[in-house]
């Protein structure tokens, strides 16, 4: 699965910014949503909150491309795994 493709259950939300004021507030939205069964963040430091749809991702952001390949990855080989 990667991060836009939905679940069985909802759409994955994946947000970048979720620290800041708009941020927080969509987070907050998307958490609440019955339509998203996963909502993944994107963030320099964990955040504060913490709920079951939420999965955060911390990311070194000077080096986006290289995190985000190797999230990607392991997303692909936890799936190989479970498919085995």
């Amino acid at each position: 699965m990667t991060p836009t493709q939905p679940t069985e259950n909802g759409k994955v939300a994946l947000i970048v910014g979720a620290s800041g004021l708009i941020g927080q507030h969509l987070l907050t939205k998307l958490l609440a949503s019955s339509r998203y069964s996963k909502v993944i963040a994107l963030v320099r430091k964990p955040l504060v909150i913490t709920d079951p749809k939420l999965v955060q991702w911390q990311i070194d952001f000077a080096q986006l491309a290289v995190e985000l390949e190797r999230r990607s990855l392991e997303q692909r080989n936890a799936q190989a795994r479970l498919m085995q």
